[in-house]
């Protein structure tokens, strides 16, 4: 999992490190954080924008996204 341009994430194959899938569109901000469900049929992404997206990631689609309000002190 990498970084990729315009706040999205890219999804690697784990052995030849070629990209494999990609979760755009969710952020607005840069991503910092992603979880993977047990299973692996869900991702969580977390960025600079305070939103959460929740992922389907064999089709790449958001299935839920939450805008976060946090202060840090």
């Amino acid at each position: 999992v990498v970084a990729g341009p315009d706040n999205d994430v890219i999804l690697l194959e784990r052995l030849s490190w070629t990209p494999v899938s990609y979760l755009a569109g969710g952020h607005e901000g840069n991503v910092g954080v992603i979880a993977f469900s047990p299973n692996g049929v869900y991702a969580a992404t977390a960025g600079t924008d305070n939103k959460v997206v929740v992922w389907l990631v064999d089709k790449s689609v958001q299935v839920r996204t939450e805008v976060m309000r946090c202060s840090f002190a």
